[in-house]
């Protein structure tokens, strides 16, 4: 498995990078840890002979993200850890040169931080990390600010859709390589609604049925697994296994081809996106 993650020197971009290599480190992945840089598109007040070569702008692009990685994980850690790591400058926008730079090397998984440090920031998410997962064609993590350690499982949102499928394809070879066991989460109706037993008892019926498929997908593969169905607006209720669980991520699939930001209002991507305090993994169809 190949990891990318894009950094720069703000503290979204420091726990991503630290949940990567932890990440990285329990599934034998390779890691890339990458800097982007661009000149400014309008110098001002500044003099042709300031800026530096290409060459030049790509070594400083490197150093930083060498001491990043320094800074966040200790030239000790780095020592015992046997992460496999390489350094990349990315030139351009940031998120137009991880986007391509990922497709280029046939990455599994990039990751991403957000901002987190209050609901507007939230909201705002970011616009390099935004852009990324909207429109990358492999899977993004978005990984919040205030994460906090996740040793836990891998919880993935599973309906009976093909983008479900995606992701508990991935989540499954995510767990092999880590040895993590898979939560199976699916709700049905809206949490507080009154509905007929009689149509509680069916949607109940077939969330079990989908849910047994999956379980049986994961028998096959030998990852350990358990399921929560239940009664409960699946945003809400993911977002409330992955706390409890102490997940180490979320695994959604990302409907259609279309943006995370044109999808249906409250998404569950987007939502998960927003309001999680757990890294969101979002699956894309290939493309």
């Amino acid at each position: 498995m190949r990891v990318l993650v894009g950094v720069e020197d703000t503290e979204g971009a420091r726990t991503a990078l630290r949940w990567a290599a932890g990440f990285a480190q329990a599934s034998g992945a390779s890691l890339t840890v990458a800097e982007a840089w661009q000149y400014p598109s309008v110098p001002i007040f500044a003099d042709e002979r300031d800026y530096a070569g290409v060459e030049t702008m790509d070594e400083r692009a490197v150093e930083s993200a060498r001491s990043i990685v320094s800074s966040v994980l200790g030239e000790a850690a780095l020592d015992t850890a046997g992460l496999d790591i390489e350094y990349r400058a990315l030139r351009g926008p940031a998120a137009t040169a991880i986007r391509q730079a990922a497709a280029e090397s046939r990455t599994d998984l990039i990751v991403v931080g957000a901002r987190s440090a209050s609901p507007l920031d939230r909201r705002l998410l970011g616009s390099v990390s935004r852009s990324v997962a909207e429109d990358a064609t492999c899977p993004v993590a978005v990984v919040p600010a205030d994460l906090a350690d996740t040793d836990g499982p891998i919880v993935v949102g599973v309906d009976g859709s093909e983008h479900a499928r995606r992701a508990l394809d991935w989540a499954a070879g995510a767990a092999k390589l880590s040895g993590s066991e898979v939560v199976l989460v699916h709700g049905f109706g809206p949490y507080g609604a009154e509905l007929p037993p009689e149509a509680l008892a069916d949607d109940k019926e077939h969330g079990e049925h989908l849910v047994a498929e999956y379980r049986d997908l994961l028998e096959a593969q030998g990852v350990a697994h358990r399921s929560v169905v239940r009664v409960h607006d699946a945003r809400s209720l993911l977002e409330r296994v992955g706390e409890e669980e102490g997940a180490r991520m979320v695994v959604v699939g990302a409907r259609g081809t279309g943006k995370l930001a044109a999808m249906l209002l409250g998404s569950v991507a987007s939502y998960l996106v927003l309001n999680l305090k757990r890294p969101t993994v979002i699956v894309h169809r290939e493309r």
